[in-house]
């Protein structure tokens, strides 16, 4: 048995193949190798392996001098329930020599020397690798990098104020009359409540407009921008 017979026979089988035909297909692929075995050694070492199926369901295993990594293209993921995904084999070196990864991943070198996460869903800090002189902070799930000098902040992660309401991590106040909170970067509903307009300092603002500013008395439109000042009587 040839390479390319014996490599479509593993996809064929690492595909969902039926008990009988697996233990069919296992006999033959093991007669196969005995007849490359029985072959001469120069022979058999002038086969190149490179982008052979192996793994799957049948764990097919590649030979001496290469490895089996992850086959990218396959749209199996090992991380997401494809613990019987498929693979191809590669010549074995050591892709991870000079590979740094970010705190909370690894250098798989059965992956083809790329990151892995040590958990498959990292969040913060986790999934962020700073310059030398920095240190990560993690301010409610929002991962920045700082000097080493200056100290993480504490932070309330309830959330901004929103007329009555706390805004949630990663959410802004986007309709204060409707009590409203959106995700950064997120649409927001161009509606107001309450009736006969909201009280905003010594003025009432008008239908379609929120108050902005309620120590000078200021409403803008649900959609416009706010004059950050202060008035002091």
């Amino acid at each position: 048995m040839d390479g390319q017979r014996f490599d479509d026979l593993a996809r064929s089988l690492g595909h969902g193949a039926s008990r009988r035909r697996m233990l069919a297909g296992f006999a033959g692929a093991a007669l196969g190798l005995i007849g490359i075995g029985r072959g001469s050694a120069g022979a058999a070492a002038e086969i190149d392996w490179t982008g052979r199926f192996c793994g799957g369901i049948g764990a097919f295993p590649c030979p001496d001098g290469y490895t089996c990594v992850d086959d990218r293209g396959d749209g199996c993921d090992p991380y997401a329930g494809g613990a019987d995904c498929g693979g191809v084999c590669v010549p074995s070196v050591d892709l991870c020599a000079t590979i740094r990864c970010a705190e909370g991943y690894y250098c798989c070198n059965e992956c083809g020397g790329t990151c892995e996460p040590i958990d498959p869903y990292p969040v913060g800090c986790e999934a962020v690798l700073c310059i030398e002189g920095t240190h990560c902070c993690d301010v409610c799930g929002q991962a920045n990098c700082v000097s080493n000098d200056v100290p993480c902040p504490l932070a309330f992660c309830a959330g901004e104020e929103c007329n009555g309401v706390y805004c949630g991590a990663g959410e802004y106040c986007c309709n204060y009359s409707c009590s409203i909170c959106a995700p950064y970067g997120g649409g927001c509903p161009e509606i107001y409540c309450g009736g006969g307009g909201e009280v905003c300092g010594d003025t009432v603002c008008a239908e379609g407009q929120y108050c902005c500013n309620p120590t000078c008395g200021i409403c803008a439109p649900l959609d416009g921008a706010c004059i950050m000042i202060a008035c002091i009587d």
